[in-house]
């Protein structure tokens, strides 16, 4: 006991407010205390509250003597900047060799002789003016149609009125609206009703000309082109 009071003198003040708030709290709790300390319940409620103040003032106390610890950042060290440097870049210029003129040396060839010029517009005019020959065929009239006319134009699949069905291109001929090349004959177009029948042909006793009709009762359609003789 000797010891346990001076210890308790020499303690913070802080913790002594907390001791003494415990001490007067029990006696507010507990009441008697070894029949010696006997308080009324008014005594009871006033020390209870007079502990609570001593217990809540001596932890404010603590907590005001323990501020908050500030953490110094050390200090930032301005950034390193390297410099580099480079030595001059020296430009030579480098005048352009001289360039002696060409020395002539005269010719001790003889002159080429140009051949005649052969034109070749008629050649072109010729290949210019083929004009394809379309085959078809018709089952009801079993007619073989062949004809330069474009609006039979076809492929394979298509089909005209009746009946005729595209057959196959048949190659081409010299074109009508053009003068008949030399080494050529005319192929002629018919047609007769009353057989249902397309006749082309290139035999000159069926050349004819529009409104002419041949026995039975073919009639003249067309100059279908111009085509090589056999």
């Amino acid at each position: 006991m000797d010891k346990l009071l001076p210890e308790i003198l020499n303690s913070p003040l802080a913790n002594l407010f907390v001791v003494a708030g415990l001490f007067f709290l029990g006696i507010g709790i507990v009441g008697n205390i070894s029949g010696k300390i006997q308080p009324s319940i008014g005594g009871r409620v006033l020390s209870a509250l007079v502990g609570i103040i001593l217990i809540g003032g001596g932890l404010f106390m603590h907590t005001d003597s323990n501020p908050p610890s500030t953490t110094s950042e050390p200090p930032t060290q301005p950034p390193v900047v390297e410099v580099t440097t480079h030595a001059p870049i020296v430009v030579t210029t480098v005048a352009p060799p001289t360039e002696e003129p060409p020395t002539e040396v005269p010719l001790t060839e003889p002159p080429i002789t140009l051949e005649p010029y052969i034109p070749l517009i008629p050649l072109l005019i010729s290949f210019q003016t083929n004009t394809p020959l379309y085959g078809w065929w018709s089952p009801s009239r079993e007619d073989n149609f062949i004809t330069s006319d474009s609006r039979w134009a076809g492929q394979l699949g298509n089909t005209l009125p009746p009946d005729y069905s595209f057959v196959r291109l048949e190659g081409y001929v010299y074109s009508p609206d053009e003068p008949q090349p030399s080494g050529t004959i005319a192929l002629y177009s018919w047609w007769s009703p009353s057989r249902g029948d397309n006749f082309a042909t290139s035999n000159s006793s069926w050349a004819g000309k529009d409104g002419q009709v041949n026995s039975p009762d073919y009639i003249f359609v067309r100059l279908e082109g111009y085509v090589r003789q056999p």
